[in-house]
């Protein structure tokens, strides 16, 4: 099973840039890290300064979608076992 988010670097900023003849250099700013929403291919937003605080959040996004699939799958379960119960005890009685 492959996890929703995932840890990506930001994308760097541009800060200035200088031209030298018909060249012009820019210096890019590194500014962190951002999660990437793997089923919708976006970035998130928020940037985390560190690789570990985006880490974190990464782990606490997945876990959050997989209470939510969990959930969702005991709730069909419970919808679908009263009836496997009693189909079970006919055969049972007969």
């Amino acid at each position: 099973m492959t996890f929703r988010f995932g840890v990506v670097p930001a994308l760097p900023t541009d800060t200035e840039s200088m031209r030298n003849g018909a060249r012009s250099y820019c210096k890019n700013a590194t500014v962190g890290f951002n999660l990437y929403d793997s089923l919708n291919k976006l970035r998130l937003q928020t940037t985390y300064q560190t690789r570990a605080e985006a880490e974190y959040e990464c782990q606490r996004h997945n876990m959050e979608r997989l209470q939510i699939i969990h959930s969702e799958r005991e709730a069909q379960f419970c919808r679908l076992a009263p009836n496997r119960l009693n189909s079970a005890t006919r055969r049972n009685s007969v």
